[in-house]
C-alpha cells in the first residue's frame, strides 16, 4: 500500500479504472451468470411442461382413437375370463389405455433428452409408483386443491414439475375403474383382471413428474458445442474495459496538467494564507490586550469620575446650604444693623436728654445759688431785724440749709448726668462703630452669600459636566469593550484563519503528493 499510495494520480487513475473495469466485469459476469442459470432454469421448466403437453396429447390421441372398447370387444369374444390372457395380449390392451400411453411416451428417450419421468399414487396398482412421503405431501396438494394443474419445485441441483392426472369419462378412464357391475367379464374386475374400484369422473388419480437435472443438462448443452451468452459477455465486458481504459487515460491527460497546474497555484495561495493568518493573529492579539488594558483603564477613569460626580455634588448641596446659612446669616445681621441704629438713635436721644437734665441741673444748681443768696440776705436782714426777726432767720437758715443741699444735690446729679453723658457718648460712638462693623460684616454677609450662590452654580455646572463626561466615559468604555470584544473575536477569527490555512497547507500537500506522487 505504501509503495501504490506513493504513485503519482495518473498512475492511481489509470489503476483505478483498470480495477473498476475489472470489478464490472466481474459483476456483468455474475448477473449474466445468475440470469443465465435463471434462464436455463426456466427453460428446463418449459421443457417439463412441453413434456407434459406432449403426454397429455399423446394420452388424448389414443382416447380418441377409441381407447379400450375394440380390445374388450376382441378379447371377451376369445376368453372367458382375464387368467386366459397372454403377456403379449396385456401389452397390447395396455397400449390401448390412454394414460398408460403417455406414461410409456414420458418415460421413452428420457435419458437421451436428459430428464426423468416419474408417476406416483396413493392407490396403484402398480406398487413401483407408490409415492413417497415427499411425493404424498405434493399429491395431496392436488387432491386439495382441484384448481392447481401445475406445481414446481426448483432446488440447487434439480428442477420439477408436477401435474395431476385426474379420471376422466371422455377418455375411458371408467372402463377400467367405474362401477364394478360394468365389468367386461361379469365378475367385477376390468379387462386386465384389476378389481373395480368405482371411481367417479374427476377423481385424482396419480401425478406426473418431469425431473430435470441441472448439472446434467448443463454439461449435455455444453456438449453440443453451443456458445454460451456468458462467453460472448466476458468477451464483450473485456473489450469495453480495454477501450474504456484507453479513453480515460486519453482524457485523463489533460486533466491532470490542470489539476497540477491547480495545486501548483493552491499551494503557493495557502502559503500566503498562512502568512497572512499570522500577521492577522499576532495584530489582532496585541490590538485585544490593548484593548483590555484601555478597557480596564477607561473603569478606572469612569470609577473615579463617579467619586468626582459624587464629591461635587456634594460640595454643590454643601454650597447650596452655606448660601442658605449665608443668606439667613444676611438676614439676622440686616436685623442686628437695625437694632444697632436704633440703640444708636436711643443713645443719641438719652445724650440730648441728659443734656437737657444738666441743663435742667444748672437750672437747679443756679436756683439754689439764688435761693442760698437769697437765705444769706434774709439772715442778714433777720439779724438787723433782731428779736423780732429770729423766726424769720430760723427760717430763712432752713431755707439756706435746703438750698445748700439742693445746690449739692444738683451737683450730684450733673455730675452723675455729666459721667452718663460721657459714658452715653462713649457708648454712642461706640455703637456707631459697631453699626458700621455690623454693615461691613453684612457687606461680607451678602458678598459670601453672592459667592456661594456662585459656588452652588458653578458646582451644578461642575456636576452636569462632570454627569455628561461619565456618560461619555460609560458610552466609551462600552465601546472600548465591545472593541476588546471584537478583537478578541478577531484574534480567535485569525487563530481559526490561521488553522484553517494550515490545514489548507497541509490539504494542499496531500493533494500535491497525490498528483504528483510522494517524492
Amino acid at each position: 500500500m505504501k509503495w501504490f499510495s506513493g504513485r503519482g494520480l495518473k498512475f492511481k487513475f489509470i489503476c483505478s479504472v483498470i480495477v473498476s473495469c475489472m470489478i464490472c466485469a466481474m459483476c456483468a459476469l455474475a448477473t449474466g451468470l445468475y440470469f443465465n442459470g435463471v434462464q436455463f432454469r426456466s427453460s428446463l421448466v418449459d421443457k417439463a411442461r412441453t413434456i407434459h403437453s406432449r403426454l397429455n396429447a399423446a394420452s388424448r390421441y389414443v382416447a380418441n382413437q377409441g381407447g379400450l372398447q375394440p380390445m374388450i370387444e376382441r378379447y371377451t369374444k376369445l376368453y372367458t375370463d382375464s387368467s386366459q390372457l397372454t403377456e403379449e395380449d396385456r401389452k397390447i390392451i395396455l397400449q390401448q389405455v390412454p394414460i398408460y400411453a403417455g406414461m410409456a411416451i414420458g418415460a421413452s428417450e428420457s435419458e437421451k433428452e436428459h430428464y426423468r419421468f416419474r408417476v406416483f399414487s396413493d392407490e396403484p396398482r402398480d406398487k413401483k409408483n407408490t409415492a413417497t412421503p415427499v411425493e404424498m405431501e405434493i399429491f395431496k396438494k392436488f387432491e386439495q386443491d382441484k384448481n392447481l394443474q401445475e406445481f414446481i419445485i426448483n432446488t440447487e441441483n434439480e428442477v420439477s414439475v408436477y401435474r395431476p392426472v385426474r379420471l376422466k369419462e371422455s377418455f375411458g378412464c371408467l372402463t377400467c375403474h367405474g362401477h364394478p357391475s360394468t365389468s367386461p367379464w361379469k365378475n367385477g374386475k376390468d379387462i386386465l383382471g384389476y378389481p373395480m374400484e368405482d371411481w367417479k369422473d374427476g377423481k385424482l388419480h396419480g401425478v406426473f413428474a418431469v425431473h430435470s437435472n441441472v448439472k446434467e443438462a448443463k454439461a449435455a448443452e455444453i456438449s453440443k458445442g453451443d456458445s454460451s451468452p456468458t462467453t460472448f459477455m466476458a468477451i464483450f465486458v473485456f473489450s469495453g474495459s480495454l477501450v474504456s481504459l484507453v479513453i480515460a487515460a486519453f482524457f485523463v491527460k489533460g486533466a491532470l496538467g490542470q489539476l497540477q497546474d491547480v495545486s501548483k497555484v493552491l499551494k503557493e495561495s495557502g502559503e500566503h494564507v498562512e502568512k497572512a493568518a499570522q500577521q492577522i493573529a499576532e495584530s489582532s492579539s496585541s490590538l485585544s490586550k490593548a484593548s483590555t488594558v484601555q478597557a480596564s483603564s477607561l473603569e478606572e477613569t469612569v470609577a473615579t469620575m463617579e467619586e468626582m460626580s459624587s464629591m461635587v455634588k456634594h460640595n454643590s448641596e454643601s454650597a447650596k446650604e452655606a448660601a442658605a446659612l449665608a443668606l439667613s446669616a444676611t438676614k439676622v445681621a440686616s436685623l442686628g444693623g437695625k437694632q444697632i441704629q436704633e440703640l444708636v438713635h436711643s443713645m443719641t436721644q438719652i445724650s440730648a436728654d441728659s443734656k437737657k437734665v444738666v441743663e435742667i441741673t444748672a437750672v437747679i444748681d443756679d436756683i439754689a445759688f439764688q435761693t442760698n443768696l437769697l437765705a444769706l440776705n434774709a439772715a442778714v436782714e433777720a439779724a438787723r431785724a433782731g428779736e423780732q426777726g429770729k423766726g424769720f432767720a430760723v427760717v430763712a437758715d432752713a431755707v439756706r440749709g435746703l438750698a445748700q443741699r439742693s445746690g449739692e444735690a444738683a451737683k450730684g446729679i450733673a455730675a452723675l448726668i455729666n459721667e452718663s453723658a460721657a459714658r452715653i457718648e462713649t457708648g454712642e460712638a461706640q455703637a456707631q462703630k459697631g453699626g458700621a462693623v455690623f454693615e461691613e460684616i453684612l457687606e461680607a454677609v451678602n458678598r459670601m452669600a453672592e459667592l456661594n450662590g456662585n459656588i452652588s452654580e458653578s458646582s451644578e455646572e461642575q456636576s452636569r459636566g462632570i454627569a455628561q463626561i461619565g456618560q461619555a466615559m460609560n458610552q466609551l468604555d462600552q465601546t472600548t469593550q465591545q472593541n476588546a470584544a471584537v478583537s478578541e473575536e478577531a484574534a480567535a477569527s485569525a487563530e481559526e484563519l490561521s488553522s484553517q490555512s494550515t490545514k489548507l497547507k497541509s490539504s494542499v500537500d496531500i493533494l500535491e503528493g497525490v498528483v504528483f506522487g510522494v517524492k
